[in-house]
């Protein structure tokens, strides 16, 4: 015996309704391709500017800095000879305690 109580649809699925793969595809390669080209761009752009601004550096400009590394080096220098003193001076000195196995 075969009821029919509910008029029930075996297939959901619309038989025109198919992606299209191809053009996704076609769209990303696409967008791939521009922000590659966009990149090269904006890469030549920021080379013809650092190009442009490194120009010879001004020779007071190098006098300075010289002078400013020669400064820096007498002070590293002075606080290396500073700790060589107190070194030669906790050295010479003679032990405050007293050796008891004397």
């Amino acid at each position: 015996m075969n009821f029919k109580i509910f008029n029930l649809k075996k297939s959901f699925v619309k038989k025109d309704y198919n992606y299209n793969i191809a053009l996704y595809w076609r769209i990303i390669v696409f967008v791939f391709f521009v922000v590659i080209i966009i990149s090269f761009i904006y890469g030549f752009l920021v080379f013809t500017e650092i190009n442009k601004d490194s120009g010879s550096p001004e020779v007071n400009n190098v006098d300075k800095a010289s002078q400013n590394r020669k400064d820096r080096i007498d002070e590293v220098l002075e606080s290396f000879s500073q700790k060589e003193q107190k070194t030669n001076v906790i050295i010479n000195s003679p032990s405050p305690v007293v050796d008891p196995s004397l």
